[in-house]
């Protein structure tokens, strides 16, 4: 995820003489746009959501997700599977299934998960 740090240079995104901008794309998806004037990177500017959402995407930011972790069985007692879901109750990920009363082994696999695509739990 970007963060801070990192520059990218948005090309004919945004109307003017120059038709190239320096902008930064924060870890919450704040864009900066590089000021001449003031010689820093300021939020003070006059953006349209759809040229934000343009930049965003060149610097390839994504809005971190928020999920649920549970462990649901499988069949009749057979065996659990950890689960990943989505505020609204949507099943974004299901993992492998475990034997029954390996349920500390579906968590750990959906954890796994959750730290491995840069997801955030809810507690």
């Amino acid at each position: 995820m970007p963060t801070t740090s990192d520059t990218v240079t948005v090309r004919n995104a945004f109307t003017s003489e120059r038709g190239i901008y320096q902008a930064t794309v924060d870890s919450d998806g704040t864009v900066r746009i590089w000021d001449d004037i003031a010689g820093h990177f300021t939020i003070n500017h006059s953006l349209t959501p759809r040229q934000i959402a343009r930049a965003r995407r060149e610097a390839g930011w994504q809005p971190s997700r928020t999920v649920r972790i549970s462990v649901e069985p499988v069949g009749q007692n057979f065996g659990c599977h950890g689960v990943l879901k989505a505020r609204n109750g949507h099943v974004l990920w299901t993992g492998p299934t475990r034997p029954h009363g390996f349920n500390d082994a579906a968590l750990a696999d959906a954890e796994q998960e959750v730290k491995a695509r840069g997801w955030t739990v809810a507690v």
